[in-house]
C-alpha cells in the first residue's frame, strides 16, 4: 500500500492507527467521486460484515482443498452498486499463494494460484457466495472519477485509462486478517470493517496515480471500534490492517511490504 503520511503513530507498515485511518478516509473523499461535479453522495465507504462467516469460509476452503492457511490469500475487487444513491461494495476471492520468491529489493513475492478458489460478495451485514468471478468491476470503473488535486476540477473517469487505477487488492489471510483478529483477543461477536481510503504514493514507480483507492480493515464489537493511537506489543492490537498489494501495478501476486529481517 502507498506511504502513510501521519508521522509518529507507528513505524510498522502492516498496521493503521485511528489517526491514520481518519486521515486516509478523508483523503479518499477528497479524490474519488461518482460524478464529474464531485457533488453526489454514495454509501459503502466504511461497511462491516460479521467476522465469523468470513473465518468459516476460509476454514472450509482450507479443509476442502487441503491447503495450509498460511498460504491462503484474500483478493478483494473494488465494486460499485449504481442504484440511487449508489454504494461501494466488494467481491472477495479466497485462493492459494505459492512459496515466496524474492524481489531485487529483498521483499517476499507470493504468486497467486486460482486453480481452486471461492468467491463471495461483501456488503453491509452481507456475506454471500457469488458466481461473478471478474477481477475488474465495470460499474465501478464506469461510475467513478479521480481528481488528483482537490478543487482543481480536473476529473478523470477511471475507465478512461483503467491501467492506472486499482482494480483489486490482495491480502494474506494468516498474517493479516486472522492475525488482526487474534491480536485483539479473538473477540466474540466481532464485525470486520472494510473502509475505502487513500494515501499519497511518494514513489511514482509503484503506482501511476498519486492517491490510489486503497482498502483498510479493522474490527469492532458492538459500537466500539478497536482502533486507537496507543502503542502495544501486538502489532494489530486496536489497530487496522493495511498490508495489501494493489493491482495495478502488481497483479497476480502478493508482495510483503516488510523485509524478512525486520519482521516481528
Amino acid at each position: 500500500m502507498p506511504v502513510k503520511i501521519v508521522p509518529g503513530e507507528t513505524n510498522d507498515p502492516r498496521e493503521i492507527s485511528l489517526a491514520e485511518f481518519t486521515l486516509g478516509c478523508e483523503n479518499f473523499a477528497d479524490h474519488y467521486y461518482n460524478s464529474p461535479t464531485a457533488g453526489t453522495e454514495f454509501g459503502g465507504k466504511d461497511f462491516r460484515v460479521p467476522w465469523q462467516p468470513l473465518q468459516d469460509a476460509v476454514n472450509n476452503f482450507c479443509t476442502a482443498n487441503n491447503i495450509d492457511p498460511n498460504f491462503v490469500a484474500n483478493r478483494f475487487v473494488l465494486c460499485y452498486e449504481t442504484s440511487d444513491p449508489g454504494s461501494l461494495f466488494l467481491r472477495m476471492q479466497i485462493l492459494k499463494m505459492s512459496d515466496p520468491t524474492f524481489s531485487d529489493a529483498g521483499f517476499e513475492v507470493y504468486h497467486l494460484d486460482d486453480s481452486v478458489c471461492a468467491w463471495y460478495v461483501l456488503k453491509e451485514n452481507t456475506f454471500v457466495e457469488t458466481p461473478d468471478h471478474s477481477l475488474k468491476d465495470e460499474p465501478y470503473f464506469n461510475s467513478f472519477y479521480y481528481e488528483d488535486v482537490m478543487g482543481s476540477g480536473n476529473f478523470v473517469q477511471l475507465n478512461s485509462d483503467s491501467g492506472q487505477f486499482v482494480r483489486n487488492i490482495t491480502y494474506p489471510w494468516a498474517s493479516e486478517l486472522l492475525l488482526m483478529y487474534q491480536n485483539n483477543n479473538s473477540p466474540a461477536g466481532a464485525d470486520i470493517h472494510f473502509a475505502a481510503y487513500s494515501y499519497v504514493d511518494l514513489i511514482p514507480s509503484t503506482q501511476i496515480v498519486t492517491w490510489p483507492h486503497g482498502l483498510m480493515m479493522y474490527l469492532s464489537v458492538g459500537d466500539t471500534k478497536l482502533l486507537d493511537n496507543e502503542n502495544y506489543i501486538c502489532v494489530f492490537q486496536n489497530k487496522g490492517a493495511d498490508d495489501g498489494t494493489l493491482c495495478p501495478p502488481y497483479c497476480g501476486v502478493y508482495v510483503n511490504p516488510v523485509l524478512p529481517q525486520t519482521k516481528n
